[in-house]
């Protein structure tokens, strides 16, 4: 054939696979090999875009309000973060559940990593260094700066009778710049707790999160540590 053909044949295949994507103005959905084998063309995501599934891939749900308050730890959150959100579930790079969850690919929604990540922001203030996914028994680690110093906290979710394995999983952790944050069901439950280093218990009563130092009619905390 022609060599004019070969390349208009070329350039025919190469755009085969850009299709407008549907409620996204201007937008186009990428249909390549590689998405619809379940995998997500990364390389054509905006910068905000990567991050979001970052975050997701990281912690596999969250709240549309607390994905916004991550990446503007990250970075300025773009006017078109709500365009941004609707190409990714059109791209099939992520999932939403229900109005305002969202969901990497091959994750189950889970309420204790939401209450988890709520906690991490309310301990947040101004800003942490750095976060990753815990390793157990911690579900969430992040870095954050205090009096100069660059703390560890630890968030480490507690299920009724679970506290001697937990307190075996504890021994020997560096207890130097740290602290742990216990998610507790029943405040009866810190008595079985062994911790010999800076801690505090978090209970979520009538959709309410509350912070505690020792017993919780002798002081409460908000989010100060």
């Amino acid at each position: 054939p022609h060599v004019g053909d070969f390349q208009r044949h070329l350039c025919q295949r190469q755009f085969a696979d850009f299709v407008p994507a549907s409620g996204i103005p201007g937008g186009f959905r990428f249909l390549s090999s590689v998405q619809k084998k379940g995998g997500c063309a990364i390389k054509y995501l905006t910068k905000p875009q990567k991050e979001l599934l970052k975050l997701l891939r990281m912690y596999g749900t969250l709240r549309v309000d607390q994905a916004k308050q991550l990446l503007r730890m990250e970075s300025e959150v773009p006017a078109y973060i709500g365009k941004a959100i609707r190409q990714l579930i059109a791209m099939g790079c992520i999932v939403q559940k229900g109005e305002d969850l969202l969901q990497a690919e091959d994750t189950t929604v889970s309420q204790e990593m939401l209450l988890a990540v709520d906690v991490m922001l309310r301990l947040a203030g101004d800003g942490i260094e750095m976060q990753q996914r815990g390793t157990p028994p911690f579900l969430i680690t992040f870095f954050k700066k205090k009096a100069g110093k660059l703390i560890r906290y630890d968030i480490c979710p507690v299920a009724p009778g679970r506290e001697p394995i937990v307190n075996a999983m504890l021994e020997g952790i560096h207890h130097k710049y740290r602290m742990l944050v216990f998610l507790l069901e029943d405040f009866g439950q810190q008595e079985a707790l062994q911790v010999f280093c800076d801690h505090c218990f978090v209970i979520q009563t009538d959709g309410k999160i509350r912070f505690y130092i020792g017993k919780p009619q002798e002081k409460e905390e908000s989010y100060g540590f």
